[in-house]
């Protein structure tokens, strides 16, 4: 990843972390509400769905920074004339 610094590597990986975080907290969730409906008499599909919606509204807010801090890095999601490589990175956060 030729045409980043090792700063702007961190920044990237920490917004992949923290993204994937959020992502497996709405898919706790979803184990939760579905283990609740399952075994319990008792069912807040509603508490559930207002958490969800607070983690995708993070995400949301997450991935609206992260754009924001590539543009000012000089860099476009999804511009497929970068490095394969680097494209992978910013796109997905996999390093292959």
């Amino acid at each position: 990843m030729e045409k980043l610094s090792k700063q702007q590597i961190e920044s990237i990986a920490k917004y992949w972390e923290k993204r994937n975080s959020l992502d497996e907290r709405i898919f706790d969730i979803e184990a939760e509400r579905e283990m609740e409906c399952i075994y319990s008499k008792h069912c807040d599909i509603a508490k559930y769905d207002k958490e969800i919606r607070k983690v995708q509204e993070n995400i949301q807010a997450l991935d609206e920074e992260y754009e924001e801090m590539l543009h000012g890095y000089g860099i476009n999601l999804y511009d497929r004339n970068m490095d394969e490589q680097l494209f992978s990175f910013i796109n997905d956060g996999i390093i292959e």
